[in-house]
């Protein structure tokens, strides 16, 4: 049961770096484009805080359907499979915002 522990710190753990690095740096444009991201700027963070927490959401189901999955095999209680996914979804929200923030404050 500690190595699902540890597995799921890792996985949890880079999934939420992934979701705020690329929120937070992660853009294909030119600076003129930015700019006109800047100007419209409550449609184009929704947008892009949307579409993190989307990414984070995906995420989160593979890790909950693995960890669902692990304890269907090993018959353990689904409730920690749940906590898991919950508490994943919930980081991967707060990384995709911090994330998006720090891409506007630039």
């Amino acid at each position: 049961m500690k190595a699902l522990r540890v597995i799921n710190v890792l996985l949890v753990t880079t999934s939420a770096l992934f979701v705020f690095l690329t929120s937070a740096f992660l853009f294909l444009g030119s600076r003129e484009a930015y700019e006109l991201m800047v100007e419209n700027l409550l449609y184009y963070f929704s947008g892009r805080f949307l579409s993190f927490a989307y990414v984070g959401l995906v995420l989160t189901l593979i890790i909950g359907v693995v960890n669902l999955l692990v304890a269907l095999v090993l018959r353990q209680e689904k409730k920690s499979a749940l906590q898991v996914a919950l508490k994943s979804l919930a980081l991967f929200t707060c990384c995709a915002l911090v994330g998006t923030i720090i891409f506007f404050s630039k």
